[in-house]
């Protein structure tokens, strides 16, 4: 699975302007951590949005 199969299923357009927006935040982290951090970041989108009531069960 690419990056952008990943931002695809987290709801990300995949437009220049959309994909910056959702990088933006981590841009102050160094390459790896960046990545990670985006990475970590659209997985749980991903599950927000495939599990939803799974939240509620956190806390």
């Amino acid at each position: 699975m690419t990056i952008g199969d990943l931002e695809r299923s987290a709801g990300i357009a995949q437009t220049p302007e959309a994909r910056a927006r959702f990088w933006k935040p981590f841009a102050h982290l160094e390459a790896r951590a960046m990545l990670d951090a985006g990475l970590e970041e659209l997985q749980r989108i991903i599950r927000e949005k495939t599990h939803p009531n799974d939240r509620l069960m956190d806390g």
